[in-house]
């Protein structure tokens, strides 16, 4: 239970300083491999000051699942941020949904709000931002990232027998 407690300790800790250097400085797009950066590079000072201020010892597989713990959850944090950060369909939904609470809203409505993003053209613009997309006069090719990223993600789509989705 005190490895859970002291997990969460640092992860919060880091998420705060995450938030404060957030509002200090502004932060390119795309930014979640930033507030990665962050959230991981926190780990070691938030050890530190445990086992320094607190007096806590750990023995090294104590440490092996804080480690674990804040990545795993620093990771999950990273690609939630993606979708915040940019328009994501389902936050959208999401969000014009809770604009109308109590009362709620149709299915038309909520199509007219997704029909209204410019998800597509957000989704572009991080593409070829991130080196993973390039434009050549009209047409847009992958780059050799991209190509890359492609096939990880068919690979990965394949072994596990998943949809041919998006």
């Amino acid at each position: 239970m005190a490895i859970l407690i002291v997990s969460l300790f640092i992860f919060a800790a880091a998420f705060v300083s995450h938030i404060a250097v957030w509002r200090v400085i502004r932060v390119p797009k795309p930014g979640a491999g930033l507030a990665l950066l962050v959230l991981i590079g926190a780990l070691p000072l938030g050890l530190l000051i445990v086992t320094r201020v607190f007096g806590i010892q750990f023995r090294p597989w104590q440490i092996l699942q804080i480690t674990e713990f804040h990545v795993a959850i620093s990771v999950a944090y990273a690609i939630a941020y993606c979708g915040i950060e940019e328009t994501s369909p389902t936050l959208a939904i999401i969000r014009a949904v809770h604009k109308t609470e109590p009362e709620g809203c149709t299915q038309i409505d909520l199509e007219q709000t997704i029909s209204g993003i410019t998800v597509f053209a957000a989704r572009l613009k991080t593409l070829q931002s991130t080196s993973l997309a390039a434009q050549n006069n009209e047409d847009w090719h992958l780059t050799r990232r991209g190509l890359g990223v492609a096939r990880t993600v068919r690979f990965i789509a394949t072994s596990l027998r998943l949809p041919k989705g998006g």
